[in-house]
């Protein structure tokens, strides 16, 4: 099993996937956010 991402902000390995970000030089990039403290963000190993 895969480890958990783990919040940049806090450290927290609660998170939950909100969603996906899309940008033209990436692409589609989910976004995540912390159960914790509430922040969200991209993980940067995706």
């Amino acid at each position: 099993m895969a480890r958990p991402f783990k919040c940049p902000y806090c450290k927290s390995p609660e998170t939950v996937s909100k969603g996906v970000r899309r940008n033209k030089t990436v692409g589609a990039r989910r976004v995540r956010r912390c159960k914790a403290c509430g922040r969200k963000f991209t993980p940067r190993n995706q």
